[in-house]
Order: structure tokens, then C-alpha cells, then sequence
């Protein structure tokens, strides 16, 4: 499996988690209860996006350029949702920050699965796409209690 099938398929599931959010929110459900769901879309998004941050868009950087324009705005999209997500954490939120929340992570993921993902599957090899998702070797490291491990085979 390539980097690229993984988060794409990563991205699906967060897509139907934020369709149920959505769903939450016209409801008119209670704040703690958007927070609780934010939060648990929350903490998958952030691991993975380390894996994108420390995997793959290096290895773009690399044949893209390090100033490269879609790496910079994944960069800033990356930078919006922690904020977001560092208003709800705090309390201080209402409905309109969880469906902010929702938005920006929606077109952010639809951002990646359309660009970056498209320009890796052109841009990187076969073998480079392979080797940055070996997904045995990270389970491995996840039941050991070695996540951080795991992660830092990408500094």
C-alpha cells in the first residue's frame, strides 16, 4: 500500500465522522457533546497529520521545493485547525467554533486528497510511496506502547 492510499482512505473516514458532526450540530445538540466528538475527530486528525508532516510532504519539499506554494498552504491549513481545536479544548466555544471546526477541516482534507496527494502519486516513486506506510511495522510499534518510536523514524 502507498502513503497516499492510506491517508486517503484516512481522510474518507474523517469525512463521514464530520457529515455526523454536521449532523450534531443541526440537532442543535448540546456543546459538550460537539466538543466530545471534536475532540475524538481531533486527536486521529493529529496523528495523522504528523505522519504527513514528518513523511510524506518532506519528501515533496524535496522535488517540489521547500517554498513550494501547496506545501505552504497544507502548512497554514495545519496551523488553523490546532487553533480551532485549542479554542474548543479551552471551553470558551460555542456551535458556530465546532462548525468552523468542520468546515476548515472538510475543505482541508478535500485540499490534500485533490493536491497534495495527486502531486506525490505523480512527483515520488512507486518504492518511496511503499516504504513511508509500513503499516505492519508502525502496528508493531503502536502495541508495544512505542508510538513515539515509531514517529521518530520521520524527524
Amino acid at each position: 500500500m502507498r502513503i497516499t492510499d492510506r491517508l486517503k482512505v484516512e481522510h474518507g473516514v474523517f469525512l463521514q465522522q464530520l457529515r455526523v458532526l454536521r449532523s450534531l450540530v443541526e440537532l442543535d445538540a448540546p456543546t459538550p457533546i460537539l466538543a466530545a466528538v471534536v475532540e475524538t475527530i481531533a486527536v486521529a486528525e493529529e496523528q495523522h497529520s504528523q505522519i504527513e508532516e514528518r513523511a510524506l510532504y518532506p519528501e515533496l519539499a524535496k522535488v517540489l521545493g521547500p517554498g513550494s506554494s501547496d506545501l505552504a498552504m497544507v502548512a497554514a491549513e495545519h496551523g488553523a485547525l490546532r487553533q480551532r481545536v485549542a479554542k474548543i479544548r479551552g471551553g470558551d466555544s460555542d456551535v458556530a467554533d465546532v462548525a468552523a471546526f468542520a468546515d476548515t477541516l472538510h475543505d482541508h482534507l478535500e485540499h490534500e486528497i485533490h493536491t497534495l496527494f495527486a502531486l506525490a502519486d505523480e512527483w515520488l516513486t512507486e518504492d518511496q510511496l511503499v516504504s513511508m506506510c509500513n503499516w505492519n511495522v508502525e502496528h508493531v510499534y503502536d502495541a508495544a506502547g512505542q508510538r513515539a518510536v515509531w514517529m521518530q523514524r520521520w524527524l
